[in-house]
């Protein structure tokens, strides 16, 4: 799967490129505008970076944005910094080292962006729970997971737990159970 960014901030970023050149303009004429220069230029730079920032592709055995492949079995923990659009997921690998995912989509895509990196990190932890937790999967009873499994129970009293003991060393020995033939009786 493949998640591309939204072009809604191309637009905004080029509202705010055209805002800065309005402040410019105004600015010539009246020089209190121009305060609103820096604040609009730093805006469309914002918005230009997401506008651009480069696709995002899910694949079976990695996650690819960027430059970067991440694969799935390397990821531990998964965080969402930010719920909303654009979203911002910090990862933590293998070894502690950490990633952050900036995806610059519609909420929709965010959302469904957010749910498949959860649902392929299969050994990560999940804002703070276990990926079995989090997708609902029931697990037993803490108690019932510790208890030791419970004895046999038992089939025989103990004086016929002996008979059965003494008659199979009889039969590994002779080799039958019944004492009244012999061995030339057989034929």
């Amino acid at each position: 799967m493949r998640f591309l960014p939204s072009r809604i901030y191309l637009y905004a970023g080029l509202a705010a490129l055209g805002l800065t050149v309005g402040s410019a303009a105004v600015s010539l004429i009246w020089p209190p505008a121009a305060f609103a220069m820096p604040a609009s230029v730093l805006l469309a730079g914002m918005l230009f970076f997401l506008a651009l920032s480069p696709p995002i592709e899910l694949r079976d055995g990695y996650l690819t944005f960027g430059q970067r492949a991440i694969a799935w079995r390397d990821i531990r923990v998964i965080e969402r910094l930010h719920r909303r659009s654009p979203l911002l997921v910090r990862l933590t690998l293998a070894g502690r080292r950490r990633a952050y995912l900036l995806y610059a989509g519609d909420a929709d895509s965010c959302g469904s962006l957010f749910r498949q990196i959860c649902r392929f990190a299969s050994l990560a932890e999940i804002e703070g729970r276990t990926y079995r937790e989090y997708w609902g999967e029931a697990l037993p009873p803490a108690e019932e997971r510790r208890r030791p499994p419970s004895p046999r129970p038992r089939l025989l009293r103990p004086e016929d737990e002996a008979e059965v003991e003494m008659l199979y060393r009889r039969l590994k020995t002779v080799g039958r159970l019944d004492s009244t033939k012999g061995p030339q009786e057989d034929a």
